[in-house]
């Protein structure tokens, strides 16, 4: 690994973009700039590993999460936030380890911060060894990121979002992209009616199996038809499609 990759790792920059003129570039066929700012999060935080970030706006606060430690999947990765008050990022705070309830060290992944229309400030990440060991936990916050509820797992059968946010659609359901790996690479979707708490699965109309895929990521094209982009392991980005609320869905070709 070169020197430069090290320090690559070693530290989360948070950018801000300007999406108005993103729109507008896009439009236009204009080519110019539309980073607002660049800042690192985490200057003063001595960790060869920094990886996985994600963002969310709560309780007046921009919010960051990562995992930090000596390598991936290490027994001593943690998930990391900061809070951002309009001036400055706060000093960095471990609020989750891999430690299970008895007191084995595991390791955690994909930290990912969701902030619905109402209730608390949520983080989901996993916790395990291996794909088959993994289990989904939740955390809330109460005031944008400051203090933490104790991890939570999620329930039976469901695996929370693999690595992107869930999304609020118009009519309040939350729908996250999900996904496994310790039996082939298999997707599917969850669905929340209250806002996060509780979710139920629901698989592709075509079975699961017909494309190896994982980590969904879902478009939102208004009045329940939804899109998400996969990935898979034919090298190839796949696309699958619902027409109503995500409840089904089906592959189209890459």
């Amino acid at each position: 690994m070169t020197r430069q990759r090290i320090s690559y790792f070693r530290h989360i920059y948070f950018v801000i973009l300007s999406f108005l003129s993103v729109q507008s570039s896009a439009k236009s066929g204009n080519n110019f700039d539309v980073i607002v700012s660049t800042e690192v999060v985490n200057p003063s935080q001595n960790i060869a590993f920094c990886h996985a970030s994600t963002v969310a706006f709560s309780g007046g606060h921009l919010v960051a999460a990562w995992l930090a430690g000596s390598k991936e999947a290490a027994n001593d990765v943690g998930v990391w936030v900061a809070r951002f008050s309009g001036k400055q990022w706060s000093t960095p705070v471990r609020v989750a380890d891999g430690r299970s309830p008895d007191g084995e060290a595991l390791t955690v992944i994909n930290p990912i911060l969701f902030s619905p229309k109402r209730g608390p400030l949520m983080l989901f990440y996993s916790r395990g060894k291996l794909p088959a060991d993994w289990h989904p936990l939740r955390m809330t916050s109460l005031d944008g990121g400051a203090t933490w509820s104790k991890p939570v797992a999620l329930g039976p059968g469901v695996s929370g979002p693999a690595k992107d946010k869930p999304l609020e659609l118009s009519n309040g359901i939350v729908i996250a992209g999900s996904s496994t790996e310790y039996d082939g690479w298999r997707i599917h979707f969850e669905r929340s009616m209250d806002g996060g708490n509780t979710w139920h699965v629901v698989y592709p109309a075509v079975g699961p199996r017909t494309v190896q895929a994982i980590q969904p990521t879902i478009l939102d094209h208004s009045h329940g038809q939804l899109q998400a982009l996969v990935r898979t392991k034919s090298g190839f980005v796949f696309s699958t499609k619902s027409r109503d609320w995500g409840k089904r869905g089906a592959f189209s070709r890459r």
